[in-house]
């Protein structure tokens, strides 16, 4: 035991004793100034040679200095303060202090931060009331004055700000009415107004002409109102189009039109999971195109639920589309084609260079349009049975009558129906699926199976 524990002993670090360190608590005097600490949230100015410090305050003592920073980079001033929640909002949990410790005496010197508290540096610009609206103060200016303090404001979002509150800038700016810009604008209003109610009258459009052309303008994929059946109502010549017709990758999956050939984990083609699943349908197809345009399908009904997938992360630093195709697992050449469709780009992020893309306005209603027509288009009898539908509006994240909803605005029929197991048994406590078919028997129109337009009645 004894051997074994001085062997022990030996391999094991010699244990430190604790040293005494002699602590010292300094109080700066009335002509001294206490040490400042200071942290900028929107990152280090680049260009501030110096910042300059001022004193105020009530009352006698260097624990009654109140103290303002203040850098210059340009027309941008960094201001901050030890004199309240101005510039360092909320409650102080406790008192800062700066240690400097000497090795040779063993003494820590300790002495108390201006104000006791770390200052928020703020970047600001000189004449704006820094309030929740950022308004210019005084009325009394010019309006040159008011002009380029507004034309500050906007560099200093721009620069510092978030993409939401430039987003909400731009907004603001496009909704204000200029008069500089209306010219007569009763005159042009009448004018316009006349024109419209000739062109009614030589045109002879009546509410069925109206209704008509509404709903053409739908967002609906590409179709024809007067088609009977899946595929003259939505082409898919028109569906998909022309420019990613090459850049499709079809040999992965017009390969499973051999019967024999097993799916595996290695043949199996790059597709979203819900596409992926519709490859087997492309097994004993022997009239060639007819199995291209199915997988045709399929893989665009892939790269359109990656869309959705991914609608929330479409950041790409430079706009560089392969980079971005990398990360949503869409092809570089199909992706810059169809985000145009739903999504529109955003300014580059001031810091960071990144374009986001962002959903369109009905974007997100025209894409889930789209993925419902591919959907039904894929299957041999443009049938989705209620399992199908349920898998489906999990990978939309959609509730079932959300789903059902969307379904029938691009013109399909929906019933609802108990889902089932693999052996036909109804799923105890399973909220009901639905089961969809596009335009079944031929004997409608597309555009008698859309939803009807619904016209606000006159006061």
């Amino acid at each position: 035991m004894g051997k074994s524990d001085k062997k022990r002993g030996a391999d094991e670090p010699a244990s430190q004793e604790p040293k005494r360190v002699k602590v010292e608590v300094l109080q700066p005097n009335e002509e001294q100034l206490p040490p400042i600490a200071a942290y900028f949230p929107a990152g280090l100015p680049q260009g501030v040679e110096h910042y300059e410090v001022y004193e105020h305050g009530s009352g006698v003592g260097a624990n009654k200095k109140q103290l303002t920073i203040l850098g210059k980079q340009g027309k941008v001033e960094y201001v901050g303060s030890t004199s309240g929640e101005d510039y360092t909002p909320g409650p102080q949990p406790c008192q800062y202090v700066l240690g400097v410790y000497n090795k040779e005496s063993g003494q820590l010197s300790l002495m108390p931060i201006a104000g006791g508290r770390v200052i928020r540096m703020e970047p600001r610009l000189p004449g704006l009331q820094y309030t929740a609206s950022l308004e210019p103060v005084g009325d009394d200016d010019g309006e040159e004055t008011r002009e380029e303090r507004l034309a500050m404001n906007k560099k200093l979002v721009a620069s510092f700000g978030s993409t939401r509150r430039v987003r909400q800038l731009n907004a603001r700016e496009e909704g204000v009415v200029r008069v500089d810009k209306l010219g007569d604008a009763a005159s042009a209003l009448e004018g316009v107004m006349g024109e419209l109610v000739a062109q009614a009258h030589a045109s002879g459009l009546t509410k069925d002409k109206v209704m008509a052309a509404a709903t053409q303008a739908r967002a609906l994929p590409p179709h024809d109102p007067a088609g009977t059946t899946p595929f003259t109502a939505y082409p898919p010549s028109h569906l998909i189009p022309d420019e990613i017709m090459g850049s499709l990758k079809l040999k992965p999956i017009m390969a499973f039109t051999d019967p024999g050939l097993v799916m595996t984990k290695e043949n199996t083609p790059r597709l979203h999971p819900y596409a992926a699943r519709k490859v087997k349908l492309m097994a004993g197809l022997q009239d060639r195109e007819v199995a291209k345009t199915r997988a045709r399908l399929i893989a665009f009904t892939s790269a359109l639920l990656r869309l959705r997938e991914n609608r929330s992360r479409m950041w790409v630093e430079g706009g560089d589309m392969d980079k971005l195709g990398k990360a949503v697992n869409v092809f570089s050449e199909v992706l810059e084609v169809l985000l145009p469709l739903f999504f529109h780009a955003s300014p580059p992020d001031p810091s960071s260079g990144k374009v986001r893309w962002e959903l369109a306005k009905d974007g997100e209603t025209r894409l889930v349009a789209y993925i419902c027509v591919t959907a039904l288009l894929v299957e041999p009898t443009a049938v989705i049975h209620s399992d199908q539908f349920a898998d489906l509006a999990k990978w939309l994240s959609l509730t079932p009558n959300d789903l059902q909803q969307r379904f029938r605005e691009v013109g399909a029929r929906v019933k609802s129906v108990a889902l089932k197991d693999e052996e036909g048994k109804q799923v105890a406590g399973a909220e009901r699926s639905y089961q969809v078919e596009l335009l079944p028997d031929g004997s409608k129109a597309l555009r008698d199976m859309l939803p009807d337009i619904k016209i606000n009645k006159r006061k």
